[in-house]
């Protein structure tokens, strides 16, 4: 299983995996998380999990133009700055999109009068 993996170590972008991130956190799996931003949730996270000495799992943030490959490489070495030489075991890349406003998909018909949403 990925979660007991020998060197623990998740590279994962904001969103739509926090909730992994949370769960790989709880195992004791260190986490970079690789965005442009975080959202509030994720800053909080990231806080609770800034050192050995919080918590048995570091989380780490690296503002990231995911797009830009140079800054991809620059990830990888910010990880193994942190979390050491070992190797990296999951790379999970994620997209969300976040809509503050509408509560509604692109996948699916906007609301109607006669709708419950």
């Amino acid at each position: 299983m990925l979660l007991l993996s020998i060197h623990k170590y998740l590279y994962l972008r904001t969103g739509i995996n926090l909730s992994f991130a949370r769960l790989l956190l709880s195992k004791q799996c260190n986490v970079l998380f690789a965005d442009l931003a975080l959202r509030p949730e994720a800053q909080e996270l990231v806080s609770n999990h800034s050192s050995p000495s919080v918590a048995p799992a570091k989380a780490v943030f690296r503002k990231t133009d995911v797009r830009d490959w140079d800054q991809l490489e620059k990830m990888f070495q910010v990880a193994r700055k942190e979390f050491g030489d070992e190797g990296v075991d999951i790379v999970c890349p994620g997209a969300g999109v976040y809509e503050p406003v509408l509560l509604t998909s692109s996948l699916l018909p906007p609301p109607t009068p006669h709708s419950s949403t």
